[in-house]
């Protein structure tokens, strides 16, 4: 009897032993496309590009290997990228392998565009599964659960080069998957995260300019050489730790911190690094020729001739005029918002399907007029000059039943902290895909929507909390 979807799992359960099964659903549907295999190689010391039928059903898969990376050690693993075997469903779908470590990363969105809105929808996932390390859990619930604030750092990561370059006025729902599916324990995956969803990404129709790769970057013991991709023991010993993202073209991120580093060498590391990041893109770029990628652009909404400079005109004294009366930034706000609602009403009967390009007509005329404001009179929005800060406050012990507290206190911003300190005993255990770990220190953040005035979600850390 036929059936696409009929999966048998067979479990062996020996006797004290716990074994924890994962299943990841990739895809429903199998297509069948046969092709002939094709070889091209671009240079040698940069990458290999591979085509075969070697796929479910005799799919097509492309296989990009770049058996070493500019600067790097011969004992660190070369890069595979793989696409057309795993989540064939999604709109483009990579797997990545260093060594012994996989990555998987989907690419999604939505056939529908949301038109109401003037943002990108973006959002991104990282997972880092326990069985990637043959572990289960320490707590009672062995399912992976919400992301720990490791990988809600990795997410931002993703998101933050990547954001950039995709085109002005895609509106598509879009959503970026990426799972580490195995672990080494040797070097961080996170690198590989970023190039991994950047490529899966670059290789659906989302309209992304350009690939993004990423590297990370250390210093040797005696600080006389770089390492690209260092071990976690490399690491430790080294005096900086870079996490660098970026395009053939230029570094777009740099994550990380320094022990007192000479700034001629910090920028020698960033340079270091992307010269790896070049050849990983141009990788990625031949990757995407050979699957035939098509940007789809027929849904982004051009600015309708002439509305900008026509905005400009009738709002532009408005402006000028609320900068000029200065003021806190509630009182500022009430007047753009008006001034915002009145450009809406002027506007809407001329170009009435395009009400989300009026307010970012608007929102472009504000944003020229306070930095033409700055350049032409050295004052700010709020009526300070450019070398001006805000007054500062501080007001200490506030809460008389904790171990520290502080009220801080510049211009309108305010942050309330409080410290608890403890014994050993109470010191944060953390279960991660590199074994159990602990913190001494560690700090929770948060930021409550009524800190902007503002109505929203409350509940668990967000990406800015994290």
């Amino acid at each position: 009897m036929r059936s696409t979807s009929r999966f048998l799992v067979f479990l062996l359960f020996l006797k004290e032993c716990s074994v924890s099964v994962a299943f990841l659903p990739l895809a429903r549907v199998h297509r069948t496309r046969i092709h002939s295999s094709i070889e091209s190689t671009a240079d040698d010391a940069e990458f290999v590009l591979t085509s075969s039928d070697s796929g479910p059903n005799g799919a097509q898969v492309h296989e990009l290997r770049f058996p070493s990376l500019p600067g790097q050690a011969a004992d660190v693993p070369e890069i595979v990228m793989e696409t057309g075997r795993i989540a064939r469903q999604a709109a483009g779908s990579l797997t990545l392998t260093r060594g012994e470590s996989v990555i998987l990363a989907t690419a999604a969105r939505d056939d529908k565009p949301k038109e109401e809105i003037d943002f990108l929808p973006l959002s991104v996932e990282h997972q880092e599964r326990f069985s990637s390390a043959g572990l289960t859990s320490g707590s009672y619930n062995k399912r992976d659960g919400r992301p720990a604030e490791h990988e809600i750092l990795v997410c931002r990561l993703i998101d933050r080069p990547i954001r950039p370059l995709i085109a002005a006025g895609w509106r598509h729902e879009t959503q970026l998957l990426s799972w580490v599916l195995s672990y080494d324990g040797v070097r961080s995956c996170d690198p590989l995260a970023i190039t991994a969803s950047s490529a899966a990404l670059y290789l659906s129709d989302v309209p992304l300019s350009k690939p993004v790769a990423a590297v990370q970057v250390g210093l040797s013991e005696d600080g006389s050489t770089y390492l690209l991709n260092p071990s976690l023991d490399e690491m430790e010993k080294s005096q900086v730790h870079l996490t660098i993202a970026g395009t053939e073209d230029a570094v777009l991120m740099i994550e990380g911190a320094a022990d007192f580093l000479p700034e001629d060498k910090m920028i020698q590391a960033v340079k270091f690094g992307h010269e790896a990041i070049q050849t990983l893109c141009r990788g990625i770029f031949a990757l995407g020729e050979a699957v035939g990628v098509v940007k789809n652009f027929s849904t982004i909404k051009a600015q309708p001739e002439g509305l900008q400079e026509k905005v400009d005109a009738a709002f532009m004294d408005k402006v000028d005029g609320m900068y000029a009366i200065g003021g806190t930034k509630k009182a500022q706000g009430e007047i753009m918002s008006t001034l915002s609602k009145e450009v809406v009403q002027v506007f809407e009967p001329e170009f009435p399907e395009d009400v989300v390009a009026i307010k970012g007509a608007f929102k472009d005329l504000l944003c020229r007029r306070m930095f033409a404001r700055a350049q032409e009179t050295g004052l700010r929005a709020d009526g300070r000059g450019v070398a001006d800060i805000r007054h500062i406050d501080v007001q200490a012990g506030l809460l008389p039943r904790v171990h520290g507290s502080a009220l801080f206190t510049r211009g309108e911003t305010q942050a309330l902290a409080t410290a608890t300190l403890g014994d050993a005993s109470m010191r944060q255990k953390i279960d991660t895909i590199g074994g159990t770990a602990s913190k001494r220190f560690y700090l929770q953040y948060t930021f409550p929507p009524s800190s902007v005035g503002e109505t929203g979600r409350v509940g668990a850390p967000g990406c800015r909390e994290a």
